[in-house]
Formats: structure tokens, sequence, C-alpha cells
């Protein structure tokens, strides 16, 4: 009977993602995010006019 609930125990801590996927994930993410502001905060940038007088 004990061997049984180590075995429920170890199939259960491995459904669970460990770190190194939890950090890619979140990394993936960030840079999904910080490319997308980038993109429409580059569109939102005024472009200066070219000056008259040079």
């Amino acid at each position: 009977m004990k061997s049984q609930d180590r075995n429920d125990r170890s199939d259960a801590s491995s459904s669970r993602p460990s770190r190194r996927v939890k950090l890619e994930a979140l990394l993936f993410t960030g840079a999904a995010l910080g490319t997308t502001l980038l993109t429409l905060g580059g569109d939102t940038i005024p472009k200066l006019p070219p000056s008259a007088g040079e």
C-alpha cells in the first residue's frame, strides 16, 4: 500500500511544470509583450519635419 502512495505522489509532481518550463514561458511572454509595445510605441513617436533653414 505504501508503494502505491509513493507512485501517486510522483505522478502528481511530474504533472506540474518544472521551474525551467515556467521560466521559458515567462521569458517568451515578456519578449512578446515587449516587442508589441516597442512596435506600437515606434508608430506614435512623431517624426521631425525637415528644417526650412538648412
